[in-house]
């Protein structure tokens, strides 16, 4: 780097950012702050939420045996996503590749189920958009009158946005891709239509079938019988759904549990390459394995073991 190009680069640490018309924000966050927030980021999504994936698996399979201890589970899947990520990458891939294969043919069989059921197969006869007019789509929260339910609205969407996490693997996964430049593209495009079709046409149909004022959509159970798909399936009559939408949950969960160790992982390794985490964290093994990153965030999903007692489970709460 030349005198000229230095001076400007001191120059620029200096200068304000323009941030409006009147105001301007400044340049005071330093190296070390980055490193933390980057850092903290990081942990707050691939580790801490590997744990609270490692608790609602316990808790969902709770809803066959209810008197087992999901200490159990967590130990067993702790061990289990753990080990599958000191395994060459293919695996998390296959892996991940069937547990996405379960849920998208879940999904497209709830779609011919909703068509059939808005049609009058249920015992329920012809829907239509019925529940669009009585009850309505809206609810009041907390406050009523049409304040209520303009915040009933927010409050959702807020939830609602949580559930589009997880569409970022592609880029993290960029790195260990075989040929890039035509997988990706191709995977973000896919994922687009994925979203399009299976996210959006399922919350259409659960409109149609579910009313918004049912009870159970309030008991804040955490197994399958506050899934709207299952309440739908038990207002149209058909009782045999609820088994199967809990073993859809479990495998969604675990997914999700198996994807934080990974994305974690990786993250953690790109923080590092910046200068914003220690470098050791980059060592691999003869394949290519993160271990050190990858022991580092399975180590927080220990913290699921909180949740054994009271008080550790307020603990794990301060965490999220």
């Amino acid at each position: 780097m030349d005198k000229d190009a230095k001076l400007s680069a001191l120059d620029a640490e200096k200068q304000p950012i323009q941030a409006g018309a009147t105001e301007q924000l400044e340049r005071g966050l330093k190296s070390r702050h980055l490193q933390f927030i980057a850092i903290g980021g990081t942990v707050g999504t691939g580790a801490i939420t590997y744990a609270l994936e490692l608790t609602a698996a316990g808790l969902i399979i709770q809803y066959w045996n209810a008197d087992l201890s999901i200490g159990i589970f967590i130990a067993v899947f702790w061990v289990f996503f753990t080990a599958m990520n000191f395994l060459p990458v293919r695996w998390f891939g296959e892996l991940e590749m069937w547990f996405s294969s379960i849920k998208v043919v879940t999904i497209l069989g709830f779609l011919i189920f909703g068509i059939c059921i808005d049609a009058g197969v249920g015992k329920q006869g012809y829907l239509g958009f019925h529940n669009w007019t009585s009850p309505g789509p809206f609810s009041e929260y907390m406050v009523s009158g049409s304040s209520g339910k303009f915040v009933g609205f927010w409050a959702v969407l807020i939830q609602a946005s949580f559930s589009y996490q997880g569409a970022e693997l592609v880029g993290v996964c960029a790195g260990e891709a075989r040929n890039p430049r035509k997988t990706v593209p191709r995977a973000i495009r896919n994922t687009f239509w994925g979203i399009l079709f299976l996210f959006v046409f399922t919350i259409f149909f659960i409109g149609l079938l579910v009313p918004s004022t049912d009870d159970r959509l309030q008991t804040g159970a955490s197994d399958a019988s506050a899934s709207p798909l299952v309440i739908a399936a038990n207002l149209a009559g058909v009782p045999a759904l609820p088994d199967i939408i809990n073993a859809v949950l479990l495998t969604a969960v675990l997914s999700a549990a198996n994807s934080n160790v990974y994305s974690g992982s990786r993250i953690l390794i790109a923080l590092a390459e910046e200068g914003q985490a220690p470098a050791f964290v980059t060592r691999t093994n003869k394949q290519g394995i993160p271990y050190i990153a990858v022991a580092i965030t399975s180590a927080f999903g220990l913290l699921a073991f909180l949740n054994l007692s009271a008080n550790g489970g307020n603990v794990f709460n301060w965490f999220l």
